[in-house]
């Protein structure tokens, strides 16, 4: 065995792991017996107890990840121990994952990459028509261990660079398989000095998995880009796919519409694959309004209310919406009596959307945006930087920020403490901007509240 590498084949470990918890007593594989003795005669004494103490933490650590993996009741009794919740979730993934897990679909096997002074791991890595979802684990070997997350940031998405910074590591993956590799990022703890930890999620496209699967295709392709002090390192990925296990989805056509006064809402189709289930929407408004979103939208039928967690929806075209809802009803019969339900329906007017704001003018300024008050308490010009810092004073309209089409640099919304129960305080930041007196703003995602609480039977075609 090399005497600078201590590796294990965490594949073989996690099967015995599993194959071992319907026994009362739960041995320690003979292999790490073996393994931990070779590597500790070449440590000197005065590192025998920390590698022994190394050893031990990780055969717990090994031993909880299988507990929460393959025995329901174990991961229920850990997430309620305060702490060890997110590591729970990190494990088992949303509760789509969670369900079709315990029902037996098939993850692809993790993989393990160790490419100069990098160790990427890939590992719950679940696939079906609906989405790819997996949890990326960077580490940076030549970072020292130990220290608190305040210097590690990553990339939300493939496009935002304003985290870019040479102190930081970032991670980006990227799907060179399918046409739009756009992807999300969840973070999901466990960050230090040298290690990232991500759960990384690709919504595909209605027939978008259907085509990379009639090419026949072995592998996966990810592309893994690594920024580390300004220093750029590529990792090309090539993920073993058996696609005889990926199972499809079950598509059903439906008739309903939900007429209110700013315009239809008409359901259209109801996907359910093995790890969670999409909702395809249309509307149709009044000339002058948009749709924004619904509040607190659901699925429920008798048994169960399935909520969203994590990608709540995604706009396919301005008059298309998709949203999505677990655990997924895959592995079950359809209920007849299965509801679409929401608290209400948030709309927008082209109206009043954009205003002008002067860099001269007196500060707090409020403004009106459909009979709703938006405060902006600051507006001011820093470091070439633009920024807006506003409130709304209530929930009756929610917006995400602002925006000004001249504007091709970066920027960010951030939310700040709230001083009451529905006051928001939003600051938008637009770096990099160019200066001017007078700006031309728009509200980005207004979302003016229409109370409308409804749970509708599904018509199936």
């Amino acid at each position: 065995m090399d005497k600078d590498k201590f590796e294990i084949d965490v594949k073989k470990l996690d099967d015995r792991l599993k194959s071992s918890f319907d026994k009362k007593d739960i041995p320690i594989p003979d292999e790490f017996d073996s393994m931990v003795e070779e590597r500790l005669r070449h440590l000197n004494s005065k590192k025998l107890i920390y590698r022994r103490v190394i050893a031990i933490a990780l055969i717990v650590l090994l031993t909880f990840v299988g507990g929460v993996r393959y025995i329901p009741q174990f991961a229920s009794y850990a997430s309620s121990i305060p702490g060890l919740k997110d590591a729970v979730n990190w494990i088992r993934g949303d509760k789509g994952i969670q369900s079709a897990r315990d029902r037996g679909y098939s993850e692809v096997p993790e993989i393990v990459i160790r490419e100069d002074d990098y160790t990427l791991s890939l590992s719950n890595i679940f696939i079906d028509e609906d989405r790819i979802r997996l949890t990326a684990v960077l580490v940076d070997h030549t970072r020292p261990e130990g220290l608190n997350n305040d210097t590690v940031r990553v990339a939300t998405s493939i496009y935002d660079q304003s985290y870019e910074n040479d102190a930081y590591l970032n991670l980006y993956i990227t799907f060179p398989d399918f046409d739009n590799s756009m992807y999300s990022t969840m973070f999901n703890g466990g960050d230090t000095h040298n290690t990232l930890v991500r759960d990384i999620e690709k919504a595909l496209k209605k027939d978008e998995l259907q085509r990379f699967i009639d090419t026949n295709p072995s592998y996966l392709t990810l592309k893994a880009t690594i920024n580390n002090g300004g220093v750029t390192h590529i990792i090309d990925i090539e993920l073993p796919l058996d696609i005889s296990k990926i199972e499809i989805s079950k598509r059903f056509g439906l008739n309903n519409e939900i007429l209110f006064d700013y315009g239809t809402i008409k359901l259209k189709e109801l996907t359910i694959s093995p790890t969670r289930m999409r909702l395809d929407v249309e509307f149709d408004m009044l000339d002058g309004y948009f749709f924004t979103g619904f509040d607190k939208v659901y699925l429920v039928d008798k048994k169960a209310k399935y909520s969203t967690e994590g990608l709540v929806s995604t706009t396919a075209t301005q008059t298309e919406r998709t949203f999505y809802f677990v655990p997924s009803l895959y592995f079950e019969e359809l209920p007849n009596e299965l509801k679409f339900g929401f608290d209400g329906i948030r709309i927008g007017s082209i109206e009043g959307k954009s205003f002008l704001l002067n860099l001269n003018d007196v500060f707090p300024k409020s403004l009106s945006y459909m009979g709703e008050e938006i405060i902006i308490n600051k507006f001011l010009y820093e470091n070439q930087n633009l920024i807006v810092d506003s409130n709304l004073p209530n929930n009756t309209l929610k917006v995400q920020g602002f925006d000004f089409e001249s504007h091709i640099g970066n920027k960010s919304f951030s939310e700040q403490g709230n001083d009451t129960l529905y006051r928001k305080d939003i600051i938008t930041t637009f770096y990099n901007a160019e200066k001017k007196e007078i700006y031309e703003l728009s509200l980005s995602f207004p979302g003016y509240l229409v109370p409308l609480n409804r749970e509708v039977p599904l018509d199936f075609n």
